[in-house]
């Protein structure tokens, strides 16, 4: 996400820098160069009206408004130099100087005809001169507009095109990030799952008896740290279960030991007690025997 972020800041960030040009500076040298041709246009106008009438009063009338507006494309001219960096642009723009100037020194042995009186002459000088320069100077002012047109038009495509590539790298960087969040969501959940279901092994071989645990998961999360607790209760629970088996076999040790005292213990009271009984009967035989002599015995 910090990728994704950080590459549509970029690309936002540029296509407002070739717009911002495309504005600030295109847009204002084509929209002067629209002035300049429309004040030219004015002017060619003017001229033609002054040169073919004979009323002086409006001929020093549009003259008066010629050098008004040619005041305003000397503005303009300045304004639009500004904003020819390159040398084809330059190369261009000298010629529209080259033809204004050409245009202005027709028109002024023009005007100085009419001035003179020669109507005639500064008509013919309109046709022959004038009108050829100002189609010269309209010219070159048109290839400049024109000029000026290609560049805008090409900044308008360098824009639309870093959009798009804005675009395609915006979702390109998402499609990286979405599969590596996978597979980071993939390894987290290995991390996790496969220490339990060891775990889970385990502690089902340790119900079963089997304390024969061995761990090799050596990581410092939790998980490692549950499988050697495992192996530690198992080796514990192995310790009691083996001291448990040593008390087993000495009991047992002790057991046969007082059952044999025990079958000796009672051979010997049997040998005993027969030996009572023996005893017993030559005692009984004896008692009997005296109970027979009795009287008849004789004196000792």
């Amino acid at each position: 996400l910090v990728v994704v972020t950080a590459v549509g800041a970029w690309q936002s960030s540029h296509t407002q820098q070739v717009t911002k040009g495309l504005i600030n500076d295109q847009m204002r040298e084509h929209a002067a160069l629209l002035k300049w041709r429309s004040a030219v246009a004015q002017n060619l106008v003017r001229t033609r009206a002054a040169l073919q009438t004979s009323d002086v009063a409006l001929s020093a009338s549009l003259g008066a408004d010629m050098k008004t507006t040619s005041a305003s494309i000397d503005e303009l001219q300045q304004s639009v130099e500004g904003f020819m960096t390159r040398p084809t642009e330059r190369e261009t723009f000298q010629a529209v100087l080259s033809a204004r100037k050409d245009y202005s020194a027709k028109r002024k042995q023009a005007v100085a005809f009419q001035a003179a009186g020669d109507i005639a002459s500064a008509q013919s000088m309109l046709t022959r001169s004038v009108n050829p320069a100002v189609d010269a100077y309209l010219g070159a002012v048109d290839t400049l507009i024109a000029n000026s047109e290609q560049s805008v038009q090409a900044t308008a495509d360098s824009v639309v095109a870093v959009s798009d590539s804005g675009m395609a790298t915006s979702v390109t960087v998402s499609g990286i990030a979405v599969v590596l969040a996978a597979v980071l969501a993939w390894a987290i959940s290995r991390s996790i799952t496969v220490p339990l279901g060891v775990a889970v092994d385990t502690m089902t071989r340790m119900a079963k008896g089997d304390l024969r645990v061995t761990v090799t998961d050596q990581s410092a999360d939790e998980t490692g740290q549950l499988l050697r607790q495992i192996q530690a209760a198992a080796q514990a629970m192995g310790t009691v279960l083996h001291g448990l088996q040593q008390s087993s076999e000495a009991v047992m040790a002790a057991s046969r030991e007082i059952a044999s005292g025990n079958q000796d213990l009672s051979a010997r009271t049997e040998s005993q007690a027969s030996s009572l009984e023996q005893s017993a009967a030559a005692v009984e035989q004896m008692s009997a025997a005296e109970r027979l002599e009795g009287p008849h015995a004789l004196p000792l």
